[in-house]
């Protein structure tokens, strides 16, 4: 992990001309706050640990199809549901719905999920995370629920 001299990155780069090739743009503008993000993305998750947060997409991601297939072929799910193929991604179809609609609706109620129009597949994705919760999956199944 790099923890960079700040005091170095304040120093303006100077020149006398322009040098001959792509490096006369090296010293643009650094945006020092981004560095400071960065590293500090570094330790939030060197906090929680990698097997954490792998454990926990794996989880969320079962809960969310397991959810899911409970609506009896009413809800066509379209991630693959083996455990070496699961991830925090599921692309699903309410089978009857308009999934634009659907969409639209769970953003009135403050879930964030994506429509899926590329290549006609016209399907919805959830992706959760290690910010997620069981909860939040729940409400969305709850708006499917009033779907199907």
């Amino acid at each position: 992990m790099w923890r960079g001299n700040w005091d170095l990155m304040t120093d303006p780069v100077t020149t006398k001309g322009y040098a001959p090739s792509a490096h006369r743009y090296f010293g643009g503008t650094q945006a020092n706050g981004l560095y400071a993000g960065v590293n500090a993305s570094i330790d939030f998750i060197e906090s929680i640990g990698q097997v954490n947060i792998y454990n926990r997409i794996k989880y969320l991601g079962k809960y969310t199809q397991d959810r899911l297939l409970e609506f009896d072929g009413k809800v066509e799910l379209l991630t693959p549901t083996e455990e070496r193929s699961r991830c925090a991604v599921n692309g699903f179809r309410i089978k009857g719905a308009d999934y634009a609609k659907f969409y639209n609706n769970c953003a009135e109620n403050k879930i964030r999920i994506r429509m899926v129009p590329e290549n006609g597949i016209n399907c919805l994705r959830v992706s959760t995370h290690i910010y997620n919760n069981k909860a939040e999956v729940d409400k969305l199944m709850d708006m499917i629920k009033k779907e199907v």
